[in-house]
């Protein structure tokens, strides 16, 4: 069964939406991080060190640490809405948020409950979270 994936709109966020956003985001981590935290680059700036190691590569982190990650990407390029950084948490309770190149943000997990109160969080801000539906062959020019 597949994770279901949760995406932002308007898309893509208008860009003075984004430090409300990522405030509920880290907001929410603090909240609900009961298990291991991990970043990882995807779609990263060419002048981080981790570009260097190949985007994709979880880096272990802490709740504590993750401003600090997190300036640290800032000041090499990194800029919300236009490259891909992922906060992953295992455990229990495990979930993703993604800051998407695309402009928007999404949100995996099989938790209806961090869900909803993810959702929930979002609505407070004025920026909805909605189900993302995976492309039908029709729909994606593939033949079944």
């Amino acid at each position: 069964m597949t994770t279901p994936t949760f995406s932002t709109f308007l898309l893509p966020l208008p860009e003075d939406r984004w430090p409300e956003v990522r405030r509920v985001a880290e907001t929410f981590l603090r909240a609900h991080c009961a298990g291991p935290l991990e970043v990882m680059l995807g779609w990263a700036v060419m002048d981080h060190p981790e570009a260097d190691e190949g985007s994709f590569q979880p880096r272990p982190t802490t709740l504590e640490a993750l401003p600090a990650v997190m300036q640290d990407y800032l000041d090499h390029g990194f800029s919300f809405g236009e490259h891909d950084l992922f906060l992953i948490v295992e455990g229990d309770r495990p979930f993703s948020i993604q800051y998407c190149h695309e402009g928007d943000l999404h949100f995996a997990s099989d938790d209806a409950d961090l869900t909803e109160s993810f959702r929930a969080a979002l609505a407070d801000i004025g920026v909805d979270l909605r189900a993302m539906r995976s492309p039908t062959p029709e729909s994606s020019g593939q033949v079944s």
